[in-house]
């Protein structure tokens, strides 16, 4: 009996010491669930994920993240500078993107080749690409980021009533300057803002899209913009909205960006738009539309330079210019030859204005008219 017993007293005892071995082998457990590895091993400790290493985003000055990488977190403040396109698919046809690093990942996919075509771009939240306290003072004091347009975009980019602000842009030897620098095909830009932003170049610049490049169905609609916009060469175009317009319809729009061309010997300068007219015969419509910020040319032509809109041109192609119209005290214009009708402020901000307009805006007493989302 008393053999058994010791039999089963060593048993026991060779299984706890089996099991305290095996124990002492496991790696250790930390507080977030994480394994670290023993710095006994011979290899090195491994590094928490980041999402992938960052690498230059086409010249933009954009870092862009992995695509074989996690999706960086939404940073919820302003830009930092890096560009992710873990947010796309090429298997879907709608996308949301709420960061200003998922927007400049838009820039960075539609510079490279994917312009968006039949897809759908939902902006999801306010973003932020620059500090926007001292924007207006950019031109001598330039921000962290600066901004890399969007070149021949052919989707729809729907804001949803969100904003874009800090956007920033300048180069003297540049064309298509703009958030989008240029739209073709059947793009559509729809309910969206652009405050606090800088653009400044060559040639066709605007406060949302630098030019329309050919496309008879493009589509700005239920958009504004506020901001500064500039060009700085001879026969330059430049627009609070649209720096050139060759075709499609804005329509339900305003901008109070002041507009400015330097150094010209005429600027195709307007509020809303630059120049809209194209050799292609296409039409062209503005309607229910306004603007109401300066207007500055140093031009010797001042037919090009317009409250609304700067110059219609090419005799070929149709443009129509229906109830929009510009304040022709804060503009310092007062051309009335079918680009824009001019009218004071007093009156432009009357509820009789935003009633004139139609159902996208409301009327807000000391004010100019709203549109109905903001």
């Amino acid at each position: 009996m008393k053999s058994k017993l010791n039999k089963i007293a060593l048993a026991t005892l060779c299984l706890g010491l089996a099991f305290f071995i095996s124990c002492s082998d496991l790696p250790d457990i930390n507080e977030e669930g994480a394994t670290s590895s023993s710095s006994g091993t011979g290899g090195n400790p491994s590094s928490p994920s980041t999402g992938g290493n960052s690498s230059s985003a086409g010249g933009s000055g954009a870092k862009s993240s992995s695509s074989g990488s996690k999706p960086q977190q939404p940073t919820g403040g302003i830009w930092n500078g890096t560009a992710d396109t873990t947010w796309y698919s090429g298997t879907k046809i709608e996308f949301s993107i709420s960061t200003a690093e998922h927007l400049a990942g838009l820039a960075l996919l539609v510079n490279k080749g994917n312009y968006m075509s039949g897809k759908t771009i939902n902006l999801t939240a306010n973003i932020i690409l620059n500090d926007t306290k001292d924007w207006q003072n950019w031109e001598d004091n330039a921000p962290d980021n600066s901004w890399t347009p969007i070149k021949n975009f052919q989707g729809k980019f729907d804001g949803n009533g969100h904003v874009i602000s800090g956007a920033y842009y300048s180069n003297t030897d540049s064309i298509n300057i703009g958030l989008f620098g240029t739209v073709n095909g059947k793009a559509a830009i729809k309910n969206l803002g652009i405050e606090a932003s800088y653009f400044s170049g060559k040639d066709r610049i605007g406060g949302i899209v630098g030019s329309n490049i050919g496309g008879t169905d493009v589509t700005i609609s239920n958009s504004y913009s506020k901001g500064i916009v500039k060009t700085i060469t001879p026969s330059g175009s430049a627009g609070g909205l649209v720096g050139r317009l060759s075709g499609g319809k804005i329509s339900d729009c305003y901008s109070t960006s002041t507009v400015i061309g330097i150094n010209t010997t005429y600027s195709n300068i307007g509020g809303l738009a630059g120049s809209a007219g194209t050799s292609n015969r296409d039409i062209i419509n503005i309607i229910n539309s306004y603007s109401t910020g300066k207007v500055l040319g140093t031009g010797q032509y001042k037919s090009r330079e317009g409250g609304l809109v700067g110059d219609l041109y090419f005799p070929n192609s149709t443009t129509n210019v229906a109830n929009s119209y510009y304040d022709t005290n804060t503009s310092g214009q007062n051309d009335n030859t079918g680009k824009g009708e001019p009218k004071t402020t007093e009156e432009m901000q009357s509820e009789a204005f935003a009633e004139l307009l139609g159902d996208a805006f409301k009327y807000k007493a000391g004010s100019y008219p709203l549109l109905k989302w903001q």
